[in-house]
C-alpha cells in the first residue's frame, strides 16, 4: 500500500517524508531552555515582548530599532508566542521548528515547480532540512528572524515564479516579457512577501539579485548575459524590489551604526575585514561539505596568513570561472554559485557586525545555492556514467542519513546555555566570547566573583570589547565596590561614548557613592540617548529625589511607568516619594500595586507598612511589617517599627511587650546599639514589659548617643521618655 501511495502521489509522499524526518531530528528542542545569548533581549527580559500582544506592544514592535534592527514581524511573532504559551521555552522552540518544516516544504515545492525535477528537488529540500549548519537558526529561539524571513523569502520567490511563468506564456500572442493582467497579482504578492521578509530580517535584501539569477536558470527568461532589450525590461521589473531593498539597507545601517552592533575600523581594521572575506567564503563552503566543529561563535583572529588569503581568492576565482564557462550547458552552476556568493554579501564582514569571523546562521538561505548546484551536477554526472539506479539511491540515502545524524547530535548542543558554551570551548579553548557569556550566566545567578574571573579571561583576548568592560563595572557595583565599578564604566564609555546603558550604570554607581551631582549628569545623558529607557528614567528620578527635587522625580517615575507598567522599581520609589511628601493615600495605593506585582519584596512591604501607619491603619501596618521581617530578617527598620507599635500603641490589642523586646533587641544588635531611634524603641519595649530599670538604663544610653551625635530633636524626645520611665510610666504614642 505504501509503495502504491508513493507511486501515485510522489510529491505528497516526498513532502511527508521531509516533514516527518525534520520533525524526528528536531523534536528534542521541545525540551530545551532559553539561552542567555540574545534570548533575554528578545523574549524573557523584554517587557514589551513577554507582555504579549497589546496595542502598545504592537506599536512598539513597528517603531522600535531596539537591538539595532527594524524587524517588527519578528517582534510580533515573539509577542504572539508569549501571549499563547507564556514563557515556556519549549513551545517557542517548536514554533521555530514549525517554520523550518514549512520552509523545507516550500523549497521542495518551489524547485519542483521551477525545474520539473521531483527527485532532485527532494534532495535539495532534504539537504536544507537536515544540514547541521542550519541547527543554529532553528534551535536558537532568538534566531526566529532567520526562519521567519526565509519563509516570506520563499513565498516571494514562489509568487515571482508564478508571475514569470505567466509572463512567458505564448497564449494570446503575449510578449515574452511583461505580465498579462491576471498575472499581476503574482507580481504584487511577490513584492508584498518581500516586504514582509524585510520586516522579519533585513538580510533578505538580496532577493532582487536572486530573482535575476532565477530568470537565467531555471526559468530561462535570460538566454545569456549579452545585453538585450528584454533583459533591460527584466531589470526594470526588479525596480520596486530594489527600492524596498534600498530602504531596508539604509534603515538597517543607520540603526546599527547608532547602536551597538557595528564595530569601528579602530577595533577591526579594514585590512582584516577585506582579507577575512575570501577566507570566510571558503570556510562557509567547507562547512557545507564537511560540517564538523560547529559552534555558536567563531572569534575573528588578529589576522590571516597571506597564503590562506591568496589560496582562497584563487579557489573562489577558479570556481567562478568554471561556472561562467559552463553557463550554457549547466546553468545551475552559475545560478547556484552566484546565489551562494551574493546572498552572503550583507553578512560577509565588510560591515563588521560584531567580532565573529563567520556564523552558521548566515548559511541558512545561501546554502540553497550550493545544494542546487551540487545536486544537479551530481544528477547529470550519474546519468551520463550509467550508474545503476539502486547505487545512486543508496549513495544519496547514505549522505542524507549522515547529515541527519550529525544534525541530531548538533541540535543537542543547544539544550541550554551551558551546553552552548561547552561546545564553543570544545571547538576553541580560547573562545573569549564564550568566557564573556559564561560570565553573564554566572553574574545573573549571583555567582559574581566567578563571573569576574571569566570576564578577565575574555579581556585577555579582547581587551576593548565594550560589553565585558561594562559588565565588569556592573559586577563590581553589585559587590559594593563602587569605586572599582566607576573605573570599568569609564573605560566602557571611552570605547563607546554614546552607548545609552553605560552612562546609566555609571550614574547608578556614583549614586551609591553619594555623588548625586555626578549621578545626575550621567543619568541625564542616558535619558537623552534613549528617552524610552525606563531604567534610566528611574535612576534619574532617584537622583532628583536625593537632591530634593521632588516634583521632577515624580515626573520621571511616572514617565518610566508609562514606558513599562511592570517596572516595580519606579513604582516603589514613586510610593516612597509620595510618603516623604506626606501624601499617605497616594503612597498606600502605589505601594499596594508594588506588593501585588512583587509580593516577595521586603522593602515594598516595609514601605507600605510605614504608609499605612501614617494613615493610622495599624492592623494593615502590622501585617506588612511582619511580612517584611519574614522576607528579610536583615531589615532592622522593620523590626524596630513593629516593636514600637507593640510597645507604645494606645490600643491594647496591638501591644505585646515580650515580642516588642525581642524585636527591638534584635534591631539594636543588628546595628551594634549605635542607632538612637532603635535604642529609644528598646527602652519603650522594656517599659511595656514592666522592666523599668532596663528601660531607664537604655533611655539614658539613647540620650548619650543623641547628644554625642548632635541629634537635638532625638535628645529631647528620649529625655522625655527617660522621665516617664523613671516614673514607671510606659510610653503611649500613635506616631
Amino acid at each position: 500500500m505504501a509503495r502504491r501511495f508513493i507511486q501515485s502521489h510522489p510529491a505528497l509522499a516526498g513532502g511527508l517524508l521531509l516533514a516527518l524526518g525534520t520533525l524526528l531530528i528536531y523534536a528534542q528542542v521541545g525540551g530545551f531552555a532559553f539561552i542567555s545569548l540574545d534570548d533575554s533581549h528578545y523574549i524573557y527580559d523584554n517587557p514589551m515582548v513577554r507582555g504579549g500582544l497589546t496595542a502598545r506592544s504592537l506599536l512598539w514592535g513597528l517603531t522600535t530599532d531596539y537591538f539595532d534592527c527594524w524587524h517588527p514581524l519578528t517582534w510580533w511573532s515573539h509577542m504572539l508566542d508569549c501571549e499563547v504559551f507564556g514563557l515556556k521555552p519549549g513551545w517557542h522552540h517548536l514554533e521555530n521548528l514549525g517554520f523550518h518544516i514549512a520552509n523545507t516544504l516550500l523549497v521542495f515545492g518551489l524547485f519542483r515547480r521551477m525545474t520539473g525535477c521531483l527527485a532532485r528537488s527532494f534532495i535539495v529540500a532534504a539537504l536544507f532540512a537536515w544540514h547541521p549548519t542550519h541547527v543554529e537558526s532553528v534551535a536558537w529561539v532568538a534566531e526566529r528572524k532567520d526562519v521567519l524571513s526565509t519563509f516570506f523569502w520563499l513565498l516571494a520567490v514562489g509568487a515571482y515564479v508564478g508571475y514569470a511563468k505567466g509572463a512567458q506564456s505564448p497564449r494570446a500572442n503575449q510578449p515574452e516579457v511583461g505580465p498579462r493582467s491576471k498575472f499581476k497579482v503574482y507580481y504584487s504578492l511577490s513584492l508584498a512577501f518581500f516586504g514582509l521578509g524585510l520586516m522579519s530580517k533585513p538580510m533578505v535584501v538580496t532577493l532582487p539579485f536572486v530573482l535575476l539569477l532565477l530568470d537565467f536558470w531555471p526559468l530561462g527568461r535570460i538566454s545569456d548575459f549579452e545585453f538585450r532589450i528584454s533583459h533591460f525590461k527584466l531589470l526594470l521589473e526588479k525596480a520596486p524590489f530594489l527600492a524596498l531593498a534600498l530602504f531596508s539597507s539604509v534603515t538597517t545601517f543607520r540603526n546599527m551604526n547608532s547602536g551597538s552592533n557595528i564595530v569601528s575600523s579602530e577595533s577591526i581594521s579594514w585590512g582584516l575585514r577585506l582579507t577575512n572575506v575570501p577566507v570566510s567564503y571558503l570556510r562557509y563552503l567547507g562547512k557545507l561539505f564537511w560540517p564538523v566543529d560547529l559552534a555558536a561563535f567563531y572569534p575573528l583572529p588578529p589576522g590571516w596568513a597571506g597564503w590562506k588569503v591568496a589560496g582562497a581568492v584563487l579557489l573562489l576565482g577558479l570556481i567562478t570561472v568554471l561556472a561562467v564557462v559552463c553557463r550554457r550547458s549547466a546553468g545551475y552552476l552559475l545560478t547556484g554559485w552566484l546565489m551562494f556568493l551574493g546572498i552572503l554579501v550583507p553578512v560577509i564582514g565588510i560591515v563588521a557586525m560584531g567580532y565573529q569571523s563567520v556564523a552558521d546562521r548566515y548559511l541558512y538561505v545561501p546554502s540553497l545555492g550550493i545544494f542546487v548546484a551540487v545536486t544537479w551536477l551530481a544528477g547529470d554526472l550519474t546519468s551520463r556514467w550509467r550508474f545503476p539506479n539502486l547505487l545512486v539511491v543508496a549513495a544519496t540515502t547514505l549522505v542524507l542519513a549522515a547529515f541527519g545524524c550529525a544534525t541530531w547530535i548538533q541540535v543537542q548542543t543547544w539544550r541550554n546555555s551551558n551546553s552552548v558554551w561547552t561546545q564553543c570551548f570544545k571547538v576553541n579553548p580560547e573562545n573569549w566570547f564564550a568566557h564573556y557569556c559564561i560570565g553573564c550566566d554566572l553574574q545573573n545567578s549571583g555567582r559574581v566573583q566567578e563571573a569576574i574571573a571569566h570576564y578577565q579571561q575574555a579581556l585577555n583576548f579582547q581587551p576593548n570589547y565594550f560589553q565585558v568592560n561594562l559588565n565588569l563595572g556592573v559586577a563590581h557595583a553589585s559587590l559594593g565596590n563602587f569605586n572599582e565599578a566607576t573605573n570599568w564604566f569609564a573605560k566602557a564609555l571611552r570605547i563607546r561614548p554614546h552607548y545609552d546603558k553605560a552612562p546609566a550604570d555609571m550614574g547608578a554607581a556614583l549614586f551609591e557613592l553619594g555623588d548625586c551631582a555626578g549621578a545626575l549628569t550621567n543619568f541625564t545623558e542616558a535619558v537623552q540617548l534613549d528617552p524610552a529607557d525606563a531604567i534610566s528614567l528611574t535612576g534619574l528620578g532617584r537622583t532628583l529625589a536625593c537632591l530634593e527635587r521632588s516634583d521632577e522625580a515624580v515626573r520621571c517615575y511616572l514617565g518610566a511607568l508609562r514606558l513599562d507598567p511592570t517596572n516595580t522599581m519606579a513604582r516603589y520609589h514613586l510610593g516612597l516619594e509620595y510618603l516623604r511628601r506626606g501624601a499617605a493615600d497616594q503612597a498606600v495605593a502605589t505601594l499596594k500595586q508594588v506588593v501585588g506585582l512583587d509580593p516577595e519584596s521586603a522593602p515594598a512591604h516595609l514601605a507600605l507598612a510605614s504608609a499605612l501607619q501614617k494613615k493610622n491603619e495599624i492592623g494593615g501596618a502590622v501585617i506588612h511589617y511582619r511580612e517584611a521581617v519574614r522576607l528579610n530578617p536583615g531589615l532592622p527598620v522593620a523590626r524596630n517599627n513593629l516593636a514600637w507599635i507593640m510597645a507604645t500603641y494606645p490600643q491594647p490589642e496591638f501591644r505585646n511587650g515580650t515580642e516588642a523586646v525581642q524585636l527591638a533587641e534584635a534591631a539594636c544588635e543588628q546595628t551594634h546599639y549605635q542607632e538612637t531611634v532603635f535604642l529609644g524603641t528598646l527602652a519603650a519595649a522594656y517599659a511595656e514589659n514592666d522592666q523599668f530599670e532596663k528601660a531607664v538604663e537604655t533611655a539614658r544610653r539613647a540620650c548619650d548617643l543623641a547628644a554625642a551625635s548632635g541629634q537635638a530633636e532625638l535628645l529631647a524626645r528620649n529625655q522625655k521618655l527617660l522621665h516617664q520611665f523613671q516614673n514607671r510610666e510606659p510610653c503611649r504614642d500613635r506616631d
